[in-house]
């Protein structure tokens, strides 16, 4: 059986083959099996621009994946090849479908790499059969303007086993701004046309500017897109959602460029009407609600049951 290496599109991340098999009839450098240095090169109409991903020292990350390739070692490489740092992908599960198939996890702490520009190495196979590289990326204390994207999902989705509980991570050029008020309203209207409000609900939206002065590749918005699927998502910690379709608005503006400016349409994940201040932790937390039934609607009859209470727990 062959060896094949699953590496979801979700993951914070974009990984080509190294050397891949090239047919010489096939010239085209496809979105998904070259860098984007390789592909700029390929086109020398447009401009030719480098782009880094931006992690900072005290971010980790967190990758899934699936295989049949044991083991899978993933390396923090300088420009120049020289290995900085290894982890060894954990087999955290056995696909029941595909005999021999195993979801892998990896989590690599940057808490003690030199700022610098790196790339990510992905190792498959004793010995090694296939080798990944990541597009670039950026290590600094701190990179000023960007926002920490926490994501996850309750169940399997966009090829991830969540239920491991993994939560995946993704850092980018964001400033949240430009609120607009939003809500839902039932109402009538009398003879006189005079109108009553029933029920209202408002709501926050908000227009995330992503990327800086030059912009973004496409490989980022792509993964964008793709982490806004899942049910949660945290920027900074606070919960947001893009419920509209058309929430993605991405901008040409010069001719031969080859990135592209990129706002969101968000709603608050949470929609509260109040400010809630907790002791300790985060204020921005899905809060337990709890309500205490007597026993006596529907539990026991005798005497000492009748007195007893039962709690049910919610979440928002």
């Amino acid at each position: 059986m062959a060896n094949k290496l699953f590496i979801p599109f979700i993951n914070p991340e974009k990984w080509v083959e190294v050397d891949p098999a090239e047919v010489p009839q096939y010239l085209t450098k496809h979105f998904d099996d070259y860098l984007l240095s390789e592909q700029l090169l390929d086109m020398p109409w447009l401009q030719q621009e480098t782009f880094q991903q931006k992690w900072q020292v005290n971010d980790t990350i967190r990758t899934q994946f699936e295989s049949n390739f044991d083991p899978i070692n993933i390396s923090l490489i300088k420009p120049d090849g020289t290995v900085v740092l290894t982890v060894l992908a954990q087999n955290v599960r056995s696909n029941k479908y595909e005999p021999g198939f195993y979801v892998y996890e990896s989590e690599m702490s940057l808490a003690a790499v030199e700022p610098g520009c790196y790339f990510r190495k992905i190792e498959a196979g004793a010995p090694v059969t296939k080798t990944m590289i990541s597009e670039p990326i950026s290590i600094k204390e701190k990179h000023e303007n960007t926002v920490l994207i926490e994501y996850k999902n309750p169940r399997y989705h966009a090829d991830i086993i969540w239920e491991t509980g993994i939560e995946l991570g993704m850092r980018v050029d964001m400033y949240i701004g430009k609120y607009k008020p939003g809500g839902t309203k039932n109402m009538y209207e009398d003879e006189n046309l005079n109108p009553t409000i029933l029920k209202a609900r408002p709501y926050r939206t908000f227009e995330a500017v992503v990327g800086d002065e030059r912009g973004n590749p496409d490989w980022l918005i792509d993964k964008l897109n793709w982490i806004f699927s899942c049910a949660e998502v945290k920027l900074d910690d606070k919960y947001f959602a893009v419920v509209d379709e058309n929430a993605f608005d991405i901008s040409d503006e010069l001719e031969g460029y080859p990135f592209r400016g990129l706002k969101i349409k968000l709603r608050e994940g949470l929609n509260r009407s109040s400010n809630i201040q907790l002791s300790t932790g985060s204020n921005d937390v899905r809060l337990v609600v709890v309500y205490n039934i007597e026993r006596k609607l529907f539990g026991d009859v005798d005497g000492d049951g009748s007195n007893n209470t039962i709690p049910i727990l919610g979440i928002e």
